[in-house]
């Protein structure tokens, strides 16, 4: 047996033995970082390549100095540590017992599929309840503070036009069917979400945070003018007379899941992006539409 020879030859050797859980760490610490970008797989791979590092010195001398058994001891726990904040989410959503309802699978369809965020991804967002379902009653008013941002499902809500204190003026966001739209104007993800200009800030003030602990510089005017102008207005909606049905999304438990899932931040940035774009072309064509009106009359 080819196998059971190799097995017997390595391990007859010590040095061998070393040599190769040595390459084999090598492997798994640095060359796994090009077969995937998922951030679970990566500090799996990690934890392996910290135990084989560990075997390695054992094997070669039979004995490991103290200060290098308390580094790479060390080195293993926190890797341990930062495997089990990746993957602990994804196995609590891969063990749930709860089946994703159709409410919430067409929520995964229209708002996150996207994206290119995955089913176990989105499964571990309602696992961790990140995502919640809420019912709100006709003419409820919801502030818009940051701490959460939603998508609406079902039902109405209108939200008072950009400087209206009155609350007179309000540009309406309306329950979205394909079938009622034939334009296909309302299928767009920005006329459904609600609050996403408050969490891109609270994010853009996340992501500044963590550059800034990178690079470990120190505080100045500009920082100072940065901070301060990431801080997200606030707004308010006003639910319909039919009430409305809406997804739920806790800000804070997002950032923190996309801290240890490179994956599940690049979606959530997408998505963001993608309401922006959208908005931002919507507003363009609007101010197109009201100039060509405008020389219109003015010819007439």
């Amino acid at each position: 047996n080819i196998f059971c020879a190799t097995s017997t030859l390595i391990t007859s050797d010590p040095q061998l033995e070393s040599e190769i859980l040595n390459d084999v760490s090598n492997v798994a610490l640095d060359v796994s970082t090009f077969l995937s970008p998922n951030t679970a797989w990566l500090r799996l791979c990690n934890v392996i390549g910290r135990v084989l590092v560990l075997s390695s010195d054992y094997v070669r001398d039979d004995h490991i100095s103290p200060d290098e058994w308390v580094f790479h001891a060390s080195m293993l726990v926190i890797s341990i540590h930062m495997f089990l904040r990746s993957a602990q989410p994804l196995i609590l959503a891969v063990f749930s017992i709860t089946a994703l309802t159709v409410r919430d699978r067409r929520a995964y369809s229209l708002l996150f599929e996207a994206v290119g965020l995955t089913v176990l991804q989105y499964k571990t967002l309602l696992s961790s309840t990140t995502l919640d379902w809420i019912e709100y009653e006709e003419c409820e008013v919801v502030e818009l503070d940051g701490e959460s941002m939603y998508f609406l499902y079902s039902g109405e809500a209108a939200i008072p036009a950009t400087g209206n204190k009155t609350g007179n003026s309000m540009g309406v966001v309306s329950s979205i069917d394909a079938g009622d739209f034939p334009d296909g104007e309302a299928l767009h993800v920005s006329n459904r979400i609600l609050g996403d200009v408050q969490f891109a800030k609270t994010l853009e003030t996340s992501l500044h945070k963590k550059a800034k602990k990178k690079s470990k510089s120190t505080k100045s005017p500009t920082t100072q003018e940065t901070t301060n102008s990431t801080i997200a207005p606030k707004g308010r909606f006003i639910v319909g007379s039919n009430g409305a049905a809406m997804l739920r999304i806790s800000t804070s438990k997002l950032l923190q899941l996309m801290k240890n899932d490179d994956e599940l931040s690049s979606s959530i940035q997408r998505l963001v992006l993608l309401c922006m774009q959208e908005k931002l072309s919507r507003t363009l064509q609007e101010g197109g539409l009201k100039s060509s009106s405008k020389k219109n009359s003015s010819i007439f």
